[in-house]
């Protein structure tokens, strides 16, 4: 949880000056074209990288799902979620 947190605030760090210099440069819809090119070059390569743990159609196990219930209803596994969803929710 801390690593993917500490990615959005430093993506969000980053991502508001670049985009203010690729918006001042290149205007909004070439800004976001390059923002867009960005993330498939970037977002291919994870995709191809990255290794399934299980196959389709293997959630459970005879019977028996792989999440463990009585670790997600402990209150410090909720307060993290909680907490979670409300630092990287969006405010509008």
């Amino acid at each position: 949880m801390g690593t993917i947190l500490s990615g959005s605030g430093v993506g969000g760090l980053v991502i508001a000056p670049v985009l203010r210099v690729l918006i001042d440069r290149y205007g909004v819809q070439w800004a976001l074209r390059i923002l867009g090119i960005w993330n498939f070059t970037v977002g291919v390569p994870v995709c191809l990288v990255a290794r399934h743990r299980y196959k389709r159609g293997t959630a459970t196990r005879n019977g028996k799902t792989r999440l463990n219930m009585n670790l997600a209803k402990r209150g410090t596994f909720l307060y993290q979620v909680s907490w979670s969803i409300i630092l990287t929710a969006p405010v509008s």
